[in-house]
């Protein structure tokens, strides 16, 4: 059985702007048997008016996070649980909404409407860590690309019900889609500024799930491929 998202392409500016795409449409789906000719079941059909960001799955194969928006909104992290055996949907197991808006979020918002960081927090890209909880990147640090006015993705890390969430990162500009390797560091793509030409500023480093061992692993000085 395959796991895969629909949606419209997203129509945005630049690598540092998927947050703020805003063409509704698609969903979360298994495609089974993984064939031309395979059955394709939409996971959460209440959800198809929206956007769907990165998902992950489980390692037991019992629950998927996913990143979603409704139009002219935030995106929000969420997670479902699934069959492994048969890799749909509980019946009877609503959506669980993991995180939310808070009191600086609505400052936030109220201080700069109209402005590039009025649109409240991003919460994209989810990623479950082995150590149970759950990282992903979101506009909640309070961070903007430095030669444009858009917030920045940064790395957050929280238990898997959505609590004690955190920032690890002290990146200034975007960290972007997280995935755990093998050795259960994860790695992600990072924006970064520091001695580097025009088109060599999004290379691969690797973390661990607490944030500590920050490290680069390719594409410091090579120009081409232009990002990762």
């Amino acid at each position: 059985k395959l796991l895969f998202v629909t949606r419209q392409p997203y129509k945005v500016r630049h690598i540092y702007e998927d947050q703020d795409a805003n063409n509704m449409g698609g969903n979360l789906c298994v495609l089974s048997p993984v064939t031309p000719d395979g059955k394709v079941t939409e996971l959460v059909p209440e959800l198809s008016g929206g956007l769907f960001s990165r998902f992950d799955l489980s390692y037991d194969a019992k629950k998927l996070v996913f990143g979603y928006k409704e139009k002219d909104k935030a995106f929000r992290i969420y997670e479902i649980d699934i069959d492994p055996k048969s890799g749909q949907r509980i019946p009877g197991k609503d959506v669980r909404q993991l995180t939310f808006s808070n009191e600086l979020e609505a400052k936030t918002m109220e201080l700069y409407k109209g402005k590039f960081c009025g649109n409240g927090y991003d919460d994209v890209d989810p990623c479950y860590t082995p150590d149970g909880r759950i990282m992903f990147v979101s506009t909640r640090a309070h961070r903007a690309v430095l030669c444009r006015a858009v917030t920045a993705t940064t790395l957050h890390v929280m238990e898997g019900d959505g609590s004690n969430m955190r920032c690890i990162s002290g990146g200034q500009v975007n960290e972007l889609a997280p995935g755990v390797l093998d050795d259960g560091r994860v790695v992600y793509p990072r924006w970064e500024y520091v001695d580097k030409g025009f088109a060599n500023a999004v290379s691969l480093w690797t973390v661990r799930p607490d944030g500590s061992g920050s490290e680069h692993v390719y594409k410091n000085t090579c120009v081409l491929p232009c990002a990762l």
